[in-house]
């Protein structure tokens, strides 16, 4: 999971660095489009592996990102509750 964001992020810079390489060098009108629609794709990619992560719920044993819907880990088989307990809130605040 934490290589899976690693390379989100990095895709991100990557994908910026190429659309701002390829509008400041005197780059003919074609490769200027290819970089700039390539370095958007790369950044875009990118940025929705990142949101993926980040709006997913995991396991807190072993930190395998659930299904939608699923309450079950599939690695571990830790059932994950959908309510907040006491202890969830003072982990939180901590």
């Amino acid at each position: 999971m934490t290589d899976a964001r690693i390379f989100g992020f990095f895709s991100i810079l990557l994908g910026g660095t190429i659309v701002v390489l390829s509008s400041f060098l005197d780059a003919m009108p074609v490769f200027l489009i290819v970089g700039v629609l390539t370095g958007a794709g790369i950044f875009f990619s990118g940025a929705m592996i990142v949101v993926t992560f980040l709006s997913a719920r995991s396991c807190p044993e072993c930190g395998e990102i659930l299904r939608d819907g699923s309450d079950h880990c599939v690695i571990c088989g830790h059932e994950v509750s959908n309510t907040i307990s006491p202890s969830l809130i003072r982990r939180l605040l901590h």
